[in-house]
């Protein structure tokens, strides 16, 4: 159990009461400061002194309690005022915390997580959230955008080079992209919680605004298609007719719907992992995608049947990348530009902040003008 705090603001919030912020001592620019705002200000640091020391004598109640609580054998709950003792009830409150109780486990109120983090947001941790809260579409479309771009900005420059790609990169590039997919999903929550303890940040840049941008955009484009496929499908229909074309459709949709539901539910998880941990789950996948790529690389190198094992593992999910050795030098050469522009992944996501805001503008203003010559 560790306890850190730090006079100059940056303070640790633990559990529900304790530690909590007061605002840092900034000096002030200007005038030279007088005696008594320096009498105020030391009044402040003992203030603040005296909270930092009283909270950690309840952490250290609250420590002892629970060490009695594990060397005793008994089950029934403390009282009230013995809760209070310990330091388990709030000064400002007439309740006590529910985890003082010895049934569940109050050490997951001293666990610091990194949500709970009062630090302020990093200039790009603002610069993407003022994006993505203001033109979440947009911001999804400057992200592509970037993406794309860096992508073929590195194919031409291949291009010109002249790089060839080999045919074991080509297939490890599509077996790590195609059939790991879905059991990747469990190794990038894995290290995208583990991204966000090190560098909590990551978890406060709100992706999810991305997905619900995208899946609007997907349902939109659904329904477009759908009215316009619909109505000529109908005619279709009721020329021709039939019990085996309905039977046929009939087939079609339901394993359609299988195919929906399994990408629905792989949807949902990612969009719930992306809502726990922020960005960090974006970049443990574009960590991840490489690094599973360049292992079957080197096994392809080595003689290893990559592609067997994952079919034996797998089952028919792996045979995607069959194809894939016998792509031209066109195809090696995108597969390596899509490689490589991971490591661009930074910049693509600072330049989709700020370009998302700028192309909203933009077309709000293209709407306004055109409404207003309508006018």
């Amino acid at each position: 159990m560790a306890l850190a705090s730090n006079a100059s603001g940056q303070s640790t919030r633990v559990g529900s009461s304790a530690f909590r912020r007061v605002p840092p001592l900034a000096p002030r620019a200007g005038a030279p400061a007088s005696r008594c705002s320096n009498r105020v200000e030391r009044a402040r640091r003992v203030v603040f002194r005296q909270k930092v020391d009283s909270d950690a004598a309840r952490l250290r109640g609250r420590a002892a309690h629970l060490a009695r609580a594990a060397s005793s054998d008994d089950a029934t709950p403390p009282a009230a005022a013995e809760q209070r003792a310990a330091g388990w009830c709030d000064e400002d409150t007439s309740e006590c915390d529910a985890s003082a109780s010895w049934d569940e486990d109050p050490a997951i109120d001293l666990e610091m997580s990194p949500a709970e983090d009062d630090a302020p947001d990093a200039w790009w941790v603002s610069l993407m959230n003022e994006g993505l809260d203001s033109d979440p579409a947009w911001t999804l479309v400057a992200f592509f955008i970037c993406d794309l771009g860096s992508a073929m900005v590195l194919f031409a420059l291949y291009t010109v080079a002249q790089v060839n790609v080999d045919a074991d990169f080509v297939l490890a590039y599509a077996l790590a992209k195609g059939p790991l997919r879905a059991p990747r999903l469990a190794l990038d929550a894995v290290v995208a919680a583990d991204m966000t303890r090190r560098w909590p940040q990551l978890a406060r840049v709100r992706v999810t605004s991305l997905i619900d941008a995208g899946t609007d955009a997907l349902a939109r484009f659904k329904r477009f298609v759908d009215a316009k496929v619909g109505g000529r499908s109908d005619a279709e229909e009721g020329v021709t007719g039939g019990t085996a074309a309905v039977e046929t459709g009939a087939r079609e949709s339901s394993r359609s719907d299988a195919k929906q539901s399994a990408g629905a539910k792989l949807a949902a998880e990612a969009r719930s992992l992306t809502d726990k941990y922020g960005l960090a789950y974006m970049a443990a996948k574009n960590i991840i995608g490489p690094v599973t790529m360049v292992i079957f690389y080197v096994a392809l190198k080595s003689g290893i049947d990559v592609q067997a094992l994952l079919e034996r593992a797998l089952g028919s999910a792996a045979t995607e990348g069959g194809a894939a050795a016998a792509a031209g030098a066109a195809a090696g050469r995108v597969c390596l530009s899509s490689f490589t522009s991971t490591a661009l992944f930074p910049w693509v996501v600072l330049g989709a902040g700020a370009l998302g805001p700028v192309l909203g503008r933009a077309a709000r203003g293209l709407k306004s003008g055109e409404l207003s010559k309508a006018e």
